[in-house]
């Protein structure tokens, strides 16, 4: 069974001490015992006042484990993600400027499930070229809106 959540992400690096925060409504649901999916949307535009349409819109799907986090996002800028610690995950990150190939290298991983909300924390480095490119940390919290 589906339920309504509240997804929050919260993401900076040593580059970019700012970092972004999304917030989203989204459906989540444990799909196995500790296995748990999240679906949700946002919308990435940098002009202010443009309107959401189905072509500029980002579907993602977190499947979240107690020792996994997978990430998929398909939309503009599609990618898929892997983090485990001790995993170094090779991509394709597809951005606005076309597809860098990139090593997410997860340091940290930890998943803290209660029974109206999901944690998970998360630091990891980014490499591209063979060399370190950034130090980052992702916080996420999935919340029932029951």
């Amino acid at each position: 069974m589906k339920k309504e959540c509240l997804v929050h992400l919260k993401s900076w690096s040593d580059n970019d001490p700012q970092g972004q925060e999304i917030w989203a409504s989204g459906k989540c649901y444990e799909r196995t015992p500790g296995v748990f999916q999240v679906l949700y949307e946002t919308f990435e535009e940098e002009d202010e006042k443009a309107v959401p349409t189905p072509e500029k819109m980002t579907k993602h799907r977190l499947k979240i484990a107690k020792d996994r986090l997978d990430v998929e996002k398909y939309g503009p800028n599609s990618t898929i993600l892997a983090f485990a610690e001790g995993l170094a995950h090779e991509t394709n990150y597809q951005t606005p400027f076309g597809v860098l190939e990139m090593v997410f290298e997860t340091r940290h991983f930890q998943v803290d499930v209660k029974e109206n909300e999901l944690r998970v924390t998360l630091r990891y480095h980014i490499h591209m070229n063979g060399t370190k490119a950034s130090e980052n940390q992702m916080n996420i919290v999935i919340s029932s809106e029951e």
